[in-house]
């Protein structure tokens, strides 16, 4: 992709490519430093005189945070096979690329001020080695992006997180009206993309979500600072595969929200949809209806994660309330298919559920309760959830075998619902 019309490079503000200028142990750090106040002085300096900003084909070293304080501005590299973005640093709070955050180190960036910000083309990565107790305070897009900004065609991996969208600093701000879309988000620590703090009307659209040990896509309504409740946000038309921790795609509440056209697969230790109120916030307080259509789970639940528990393709406890299931596919889950872990959830239906295959891995489950055997469904006695429109097959046959060898499909041999429904 070549440099637009109307824009300045980063070149012209002494950013160098790494490899053009002398050896690596000699000019690694001296560059890091140089690059990354070139970067932020090209933005600044485009912002003020209405311009955009290219970065040139090259893998370029940042030793640190890249603050972004501008508005109606498109920042692109030359494609995420070209523009390579390398930071060096695996200190807390060592890289990644924060809007509108006036408190990161080296920051001359108005609070909040990210505004209609369009960031594509070019591929991110990071020194990051740990979570740092979960505070590694290093996303690869964190902070604000707001009114309308759009993070397209980018490749990020390595960080603590792909995307997390908050304001922890200075006033509270809110990237509302926010897309992420036709992104590669892989091999994080922690999640792929996180809504959360009050992000509103916001989308992930078309991404590839590979190998994250966090949820892999999640909207939690934490209300941190006093942040309003989160409604309307979409995730559709994504992959989601190899998520070690969580699930593919987490719900903690919020209104309104839509997750429709995802396919998700391999969650070898993770739950392929979950809802919980495990964390602070307005949970489902709000929640007046969020529906999940057309989604696909392949492979999805684990009778063992890394904590010993148990977590089925669809995982469903405590407070969770005003959800509606339509026309979901569940397919080769190695541990239940769909479980509602307790009575406190309400307003739960699904429509049309096909469910072929469960219980794969052929072994008991001890952690969440006493001893049983995965099945199809799994709900505690008088609950209120409906199903309408079931179809179910593929349930452990080897164990439940009638003594022909037939797989025996009454009621009792492949859900624990008391009476059919």
């Amino acid at each position: 992709i070549e440099q637009p019309d109307n824009s300045v490079s980063v070149e012209e503000y002494g950013a160098v490519a790494y490899g053009e200028h002398g050896d690596r142990d000699t000019f690694d750090a001296a560059i890091a430093s140089k690059n990354t106040a070139a970067f932020k002085q090209a933005v600044a300096d485009a912002d003020k005189k209405g311009m955009d900003l290219y970065i040139p084909e090259g893998t370029y070293l940042l030793d640190g945070m890249w603050t972004i304080g501008a508005e109606n501005m498109k920042i692109t590299g030359a494609g995420i096979w070209y523009t390579n973005i390398q930071f060096t640093s695996e200190e807390v709070s060592g890289g990644g690329v924060s809007g509108g955050n006036p408190n990161a180190k080296g920051s001359t960036v108005a609070d909040g001020y990210c505004k209609n910000v369009e960031f594509c083309n070019m591929y991110l990565n990071s020194g990051l080695r740990s979570r740092h107790n979960e505070q590694a305070i290093y996303k690869c897009f964190m902070d604000i992006w707001a009114d309308g900004s759009v993070i397209h065609d980018v490749w990020e991996e390595h960080f603590e997180c792909g995307f997390w969208f908050g304001d922890y600093n200075g006033a509270l701000d809110y990237s509302d009206d926010v897309k992420v879309v036709n992104c590669r988000i892989r091999n994080n620590l922690a999640d792929g993309v996180n809504f959360c703090q009050g992000t509103s009307n916001a989308v992930v659209y078309n991404c590839s979500v590979r190998n994250n040990g966090d949820d892999g896509l999640a909207m939690w309504n934490d209300q941190t600072m006093g942040a309003k409740d989160e409604v309307n946000n979409v995730f559709a038309y994504n992959t989601i595969d190899f998520v070690w921790r969580a699930g593919g795609i987490a719900i903690y509440g919020g209104d309104g929200h839509k997750i429709y056209n995802n396919y998700i697969c391999d969650m070898f230790m993770a739950s392929g949809i979950h809802l919980n109120t495990t964390f602070p916030g307005y949970k489902f307080g709000n929640t007046t209806g969020i529906s999940f259509d057309n989604n696909i789970l392949v492979r999805c639940g684990t009778n063992s994660d890394s904590w010993g528990e148990d977590l089925s393709a669809i995982d469903i406890k405590q407070g969770v309330k005003n959800v509606t299931f339509n026309n979901t596919q569940i397919y080769d889950s190695p541990f239940t298919a769909i479980r509602i872990l307790d009575n406190n959830c309400s307003g739960i239906t699904f429509n049309n559920t096909k469910i072929f295959g469960a219980g794969l891995s052929g072994q008991d489950i001890t952690f969440s309760c006493n001893t049983h055997s995965p099945v199809a469904i799994r709900e505690p006695a008088g609950s209120s959830v409906k199903f309408n429109g079931l179809e179910i097959a593929g349930i452990r046959p080897d164990k439940y075998a009638n003594n022909a060898g037939q797989a025996n499909t009454t009621w009792p041999y492949w859900t624990d619902r008391q009476t059919p429904q």
